[in-house]
């Protein structure tokens, strides 16, 4: 049986209701689909749409409010990155989540702004204004959600999953389709700081749950590779100009809280951390905290050398999602082109389990993070074999020394 050891369950079933604008090869293109979706709506209708790559085009300037508002005859409209670090909104949902061009930027997050006007560009939490004024899911929402999901991962052969933005209603709506019968994953859950307390009173009391667990607390140290946002050792070749070498996230005391908290309820944390200044801080709080806390460092798809025996050596975990390598190609070479060859070291991590005589499976584990892209585990073999995506050059690999044998990539899926 397959593991996805990182997913967003019931999103990943939202989601495939959205527009999905991933393949658009350029804004124009972009701008289109949109357009023809919204004309099937109402003049109030509010469009939602993801995928979108900017990266992946010869101009990676995304669409604005304003193009945006004309294309779609003034509709409401969100439009999100394919990794949800950010998005971009029409005219009429700026002024709907109380964006203008004085509202200042919220910690941890930007409003992109061109002329001092802002652009509808929003990355990090600055993406919240907008999720604020969104209308709440319900329990019943969320289960027709997992539902969803769940029978596309059972056709993959997927038969445990590890959910991490596991918040009460998603807890509860696990919970109720279990008791209906109608669950058939097992989904280990990662919750938010915010949500631990409630989340664990409501596993507390289903005591007879033998698919759903408690296994983690949920923190987010950086943002993404291609928002910029990622913390990097050395500033991206085209940065932010604020943030030239990304943002680090949460305070060491906020870390190191959450490192005591959960080793006082016994669970694990597990912390996204893209950018390689954001897996070596980690480490560090890591080593200065203790090792009575399990570490599990999401995404670390970055790892300076330096760093790699560490994770042996600590005991954390590298929960890293290969696939990632398919649809940021153009990013990495964009941006980091200097650290193009630390991108998803898997043949690092492995030979350094080795001469630790530490089995490879207790330091990499390996997920999706769905619906950032697609759940299917063949998405997984063929970045950490080939390095690129089908279909390319072999020249086209990036980093091709870091790949791993077929086999290895089957053992590490394995629940």
């Amino acid at each position: 049986m397959l593991r996805d050891a990182h997913i967003h369950l019931a999103e990943h079933g939202r989601e495939r209701s959205w527009l999905a604008v991933g393949d658009c090869t350029d804004r124009e293109m972009c701008l289109d689909r949109i357009a023809s979706a919204a004309a099937e709506l109402p003049a109030d209708g509010w469009l939602t749409a993801s995928g979108l790559r900017t990266e992946a085009w010869s101009d990676p300037t995304p669409p604005d409010a304003d193009a945006l508002h004309e294309a779609t005859d003034g509709r409401r409209v969100t439009l999100h990155s394919f990794d949800h670090h950010a998005m971009v909104v029409s005219r009429r949902v700026l002024e709907l989540a109380g964006i203008n061009d004085a509202t200042p930027d919220p910690e941890g997050g930007f409003i992109v702004r061109r002329g001092g006007k802002a652009t509808g560009l929003l990355l990090e939490s600055a993406c919240d204004f907008v999720r604020d004024v969104t209308p709440e899911a319900t329990v019943h929402d969320r289960k027709a959600w997992i539902r969803e999901a769940q029978q596309e991962l059972r056709a993959l052969g997927i038969a445990e999953v590890h959910d991490m933005h596991a918040i009460p209603d998603f807890a509860r709506a696990l919970l109720e389709l279990e008791a209906e019968d109608a669950l058939e994953l097992d989904v280990h859950l990662y919750v938010p700081p915010w949500a631990f307390d409630e989340v664990r009173t409501i596993m507390a009391a289903a005591v007879d749950s033998k698919r759903v667990h408690l296994s983690g607390i949920k923190l987010f140290t950086d943002g993404t590779l291609n928002s910029r946002t990622a913390h990097m050792l050395r500033p991206f070749a085209h940065p932010i100009e604020s943030h030239p070498r990304g943002t680090p996230l949460l305070s060491d005391d906020e870390i190191l809280s959450t490192f005591a908290r959960a080793a006082g309820a016994g669970v694990e944390v597990a912390t996204h951390a893209i950018g390689d200044g954001a897996v070596r801080r980690m480490l560090d709080l890591h080593e200065r905290f203790d090792d009575t806390v399990r570490l599990r460092i999401e995404h670390a798809q970055f790892i300076d050398e330096a760093d790699i025996p560490r994770f042996p050596r600590q005991g954390v975990i590298a929960s890293m999602q290969p696939c990632h390598l398919l649809t940021d190609i153009e990013a990495i070479r964009r941006l980091t082109p200097d650290r193009a060859h630390r991108a998803f070291p898997l043949r690092d991590l492995v030979d350094a389990c080795s001469e630790a005589g530490v089995a490879p499976e207790s330091v990499l584990i390996l997920g999706s993070d769905a619906p950032i892209v697609s759940p299917d585990p063949a998405d997984n073999l063929q970045a950490a074999v080939e390095r690129r995506r089908a279909g390319m050059a072999a020249s086209e690999a990036v980093a091709p020394e870091q790949a791993l044998e077929r086999d290895m990539v089957v053992h590490l899926s394995k629940s």
